[in-house]
């Protein structure tokens, strides 16, 4: 319940002056907006909106802007956005836009003949569609795009980038440029990294030595060594999120009942972003950088920053973890 209070008095600041998807669109570009379930779609059973901006040559196929576009979805719920969700949403999307379309200007197609490929990439994923173009020309067309997921409050974001040309045509800087002003106009996704709590000793000895505990999730006791501290905790993992039991006495400081809640930050630089939000708002952080021991190194683990809460006993941090640390 804390957890999620806290986390909805961050929307408010994630959000703000965010509720357009997309930047407006350049000069002789054209823009759509729809709503999920998309009426050409339906088999896509999500809510949300869809944001388009069209290149000036989107339905010109001899123009050097053909068939481009950019979009933006904003869809409820937290979804993982990987290559088996990019490839069943493309080939519903864009199946039922080429069934629809052609049905409606008596084109053929074949929707037996559409085809989606999805590769990850360092940043995101590239996606190839194998499909016509049910607009214009009724002709097959292979569509080339650029895919980026993000988690938001509250819901799951998807931006695109849209075109048949060759990755060196011109269109391609217009569309990531798009893209570059969608990244900039969301601060970096906050997620649940991990929530710790400092139990009484017999408390602690009792999780310890609990044989349920061990049925119900991946247990684990370890010492982690730091730069400045070492400490031995208790801790229940799960898919993306874990559980940290600390005894009292931990890192010298930490007496019973003492809890905190750990956001995480995915995306390179993100913590300076967000200190600087914080800060345009008069809310007090603070940071810092600590290591982890490998062998007999010392390695960089993560950057924190913290929110001064009005009272101790809980503490609201935030990790951005180095991104060589995983590697070592």
């Amino acid at each position: 319940m804390i957890a999620s209070i806290l986390l909805l008095a961050l929307v408010p600041l994630v959000l703000q002056g965010n509720s357009a998807l997309l930047p407006g669109a350049p000069t002789g570009w054209s823009a759509e907006r729809l709503e999920f379930p998309l009426s050409f779609a339906p088999e896509l059973e999500f809510k949300g909106v869809e944001e388009l901006r069209f290149a000036p040559g989107m339905f010109a196929p001899d123009s050097d802007s053909y068939f481009s576009y950019v979009f933006a979805l904003r869809l409820e719920g937290d979804i993982d956005v990987d290559e088996v969700f990019l490839g069943a949403f493309l080939e519903q999307y864009y199946r039922g836009l080429c069934r629809t379309v052609a049905e409606g200007r008596k084109i053929a197609f074949d929707p037996t003949t559409l085809a989606v490929e999805v590769r990850r990439q360092p940043r995101g994923f590239r996606a190839s569609v194998a499909m016509i173009d049910p607009f214009v020309t009724g002709e097959p067309l292979e569509l080339e795009l650029e895919l980026e997921g993000r988690s938001a409050p509250l819901c799951t974001e998807l931006l695109g980038l849209a075109s048949p040309l060759d990755a060196e045509a011109p269109v391609w800087t217009e569309l990531r440029s798009l893209g570059d002003r969608w990244r900039a106009a969301r601060p970096p996704a906050l997620l649940l990294n991990h929530v710790y709590v400092v139990p009484d000793r017999a408390t602690f000895d009792a999780l310890e030595a609990s044989e349920f505990l061990r049925r119900f999730a991946v247990v684990e006791k370890r010492e982690t060594v730091r730069g400045d501290a070492s400490y031995t905790g208790l801790y229940l993992y799960g898919r993306r999120t874990y559980v940290e039991f600390l005894p009292p006495g931990a890192m010298g400081v930490l007496v019973v009942g003492n809890s905190g809640l750990a956001l995480g930050i995915e995306t390179a630089g993100g913590t300076d972003t967000l200190v600087g939000l914080l800060e345009e708002h008069g809310i007090p952080t603070r940071e810092a950088a600590f290591t982890r021991r490998l062998g007999a190194e010392d390695v960089p683990w993560f950057r924190l920053f913290g929110v001064e809460m009005p009272s101790a006993a809980l503490a609201l941090f935030s990790m951005e973890y180095d991104p060589t640390f995983l590697a070592r």
